[in-house]
């Protein structure tokens, strides 16, 4: 995954949230004359959408992965999944990574006594916390709606002397696992905690006069060559825009 952005020594995929109307339960409503959020208790009776003057919602964080069976993804405003071999995916498609939604994915299957055969078995997709949901609601209702964040990424891939070729990309890669066939590339995972929530971090959109002022500095100092200027500026513009 070569779009991640490095920062404080973390790494990070910039991500797209959008907020639909559901009719399902949600404890994420909007008030409809007042166009503002909020939640109500995880009560089932509260959660209902009564409709009239509210609509509950969902929040969802998409991505620009590419989606494989099972996967859910977000195509005007509308939520599908694909399915084994039949569904073609438009390009324009975005990739849902988590959400407040009760989403769920294949992730294989099970060995049944009882059906005598093999089961699915399924996992919820991972959620925002409820931090950045309060967070969300807070910006939308003061008129700053937050369109874009940043997810924390990890990877197991430790370098090392065995050879394989990525079962993802078919690209060859050193490892230290004769059996690990994902490339660094392919190998980054959302971080997910205990709680099945994934880390956020606000996308930086502003910086101030010293920020600027070090870079431009740092840019056209002596030691840098006219090709490490570029290549530090367009490291900048990846990092941060």
């Amino acid at each position: 995954m070569k779009s991640l952005k490095e920062q404080d020594g973390k790494h990070y995929q910039k991500c797209t949230v959008v907020i639909l109307p559901t009719e399902e339960a949600s404890r994420l409503y909007l008030d409809i004359a007042k166009n503002k959020l909020a939640m109500t208790s995880d009560d089932p009776y509260y959660t209902q959408n009564f409709g009239g003057g509210t609509s509950n919602q969902q929040l969802y964080i998409t991505s620009n992965e590419p989606i494989v069976e099972g996967d859910w993804y977000i195509k005007d405003n509308e939520i599908h999944q694909k399915l084994y071999g039949k569904t073609v995916i438009p390009s324009d498609a975005r990739k849902i990574i988590a959400t407040t939604d009760t989403l769920r994915y294949d992730t294989g299957k099970v060995s049944s006594s009882i059906t005598c055969g093999d089961i699915p078995v399924y996992k919820q997709l991972p959620s925002p916390s409820p931090e950045f949901i309060s967070a969300f609601i807070e910006a939308y209702n003061a008129g700053k709606p937050i369109c874009s964040v940043l997810v924390e990424m990890i990877t197991y891939y430790v370098k090392g002397n065995y050879s394989n070729i990525c079962v993802s990309c078919k690209n060859e890669f050193h490892n230290t696992d004769k059996l690990g066939f994902i490339c660094p590339d392919c190998s980054w995972k959302i971080k997910v905690d205990n709680q099945n929530c994934i880390t956020i971090r606000k996308v930086k959109d502003n910086y101030t006069r010293e920020e600027v002022a070090y870079f431009i500095s740092a840019c056209s100092s002596s030691v840098y060559s006219k090709l490490h200027a570029q290549e530090s500026i367009n490291k900048w513009i990846e990092n941060n825009l």
